[in-house]
């Protein structure tokens, strides 16, 4: 086992805390944009089922090489199911709608309707049992956050220069990120309920189970909508599966590795506005790589969203 030495590449950074963070951000808008790309070779579907299944594989031989054994039979039981639906709710079919947005909108827009999620899951933790409460900064900052991403949208209506599969509506792309963007945080706060205050439970063989339910419902899911062939096309699409890997390993392996180095390394607060950089960090790359030229006014707007998170989370 491994469970000593676990904590050991966190080291190498020394107090590198910052830098981490920012590169979480870019190695994870990196990764939106690798599943964009293949999204729109073998559908959004099948990406987010191959993307998820490797995800668990991973994990459950990290989790094996870390704790000794490839799943966390020890898990109290209202833990496991807590964790097990907020996998199936937020990584399974919230995953799901964010594939589908990231190829009708682009990773640009996708990923910044996806810094909504801090606002709808601090609205959902104080509407559950938690009852956690807002401040006043807090507030300012989810105002912030939601008039920064209402203004992309807005301009994106009137001009949007990625290009939409046939028979897509932007609307429909909104649509699917904000309605991804609550299953994730409704799946926030049921891991919250699942972990807080448990000292039983890791946050690593948590996250295992998560993914693991969220691969089981899209296998399921794929089945059930008759997908099962689109599925085993995208698997025998050699660049496509090329393009998921690499952004499996960018973003849930190597960018949720970095993400704890820089929570571990720097004050919460601020790691976590720095991983948030990611919408902002989208637009240069979006213009490098897909040539999508966002408007001043776009610019605007995502630097507004970002800022609004780094108010709501730093003290």
């Amino acid at each position: 086992m491994l469970t000593a030495a676990a904590g050991f590449p966190i080291a190498v950074f020394g107090d590198w805390g910052a830098p981490a963070g920012l590169a979480t951000a870019l190695l994870w808008s990196i990764a939106a944009m690798a599943w964009s790309t293949a999204g729109r070779r073998v559908g959004a579907m099948a990406v987010s089922t191959i993307r998820i299944t490797a995800a668990t594989l991973i994990m459950l031989a990290l989790h094996w090489l870390f704790f000794g054994r490839p799943w966390p039979t020890d898990m109290p039981r209202e833990s496991l199911l807590l964790l097990a639906g907020s996998g199936a709710l937020a990584a399974g079919f919230g995953d799901m709608l964010w594939f589908r947005s990231l190829v009708v909108l682009g990773p640009r827009v996708g990923m910044l309707i996806m810094s909504l999620c801090p606002v709808a899951t601090a609205v959902l933790a104080y509407a559950t049992p938690m009852r956690e409460t807002l401040g006043a900064t807090q507030i300012a900052g989810m105002l912030l956050t939601v008039a920064g991403v209402a203004w992309v949208i807005a301009e994106g209506r009137k001009r949007q220069s990625w290009q939409r599969p046939h028979g897509s509506t932007f609307a429909g792309g909104v649509f699917c990120a904000v309605t991804s963007t609550i299953l994730v945080a409704a799946g926030m706060v049921m891991s919250r309920m699942a972990l807080a205050g448990r000292a039983d439970v890791s946050a690593f063989s948590g996250s295992l189970v998560r993914v693991a339910a969220a691969s089981v419902f899209a296998l399921l899911a794929m089945l059930a909508t008759g997908r099962a062939g689109q599925l085993v096309a995208a698997v025998k699409n050699a660049r496509a599966m090329r393009i998921i890997l690499a952004g499996t390993v960018v973003g849930p392996v190597v960018g949720i590795w970095l993400s704890q180095v820089a929570i571990k390394l720097a004050p919460s607060g601020v790691a976590t506005a720095l991983i948030g950089t990611s919408p902002v960090m989208m637009v240069p790359l979006a213009y490098l790589f897909f040539g999508e030229r966002p408007t001043a006014s776009a610019v605007a707007g995502a630097v507004l969203a970002t800022a609004g998170v780094a108010v709501m989370i730093v003290r």
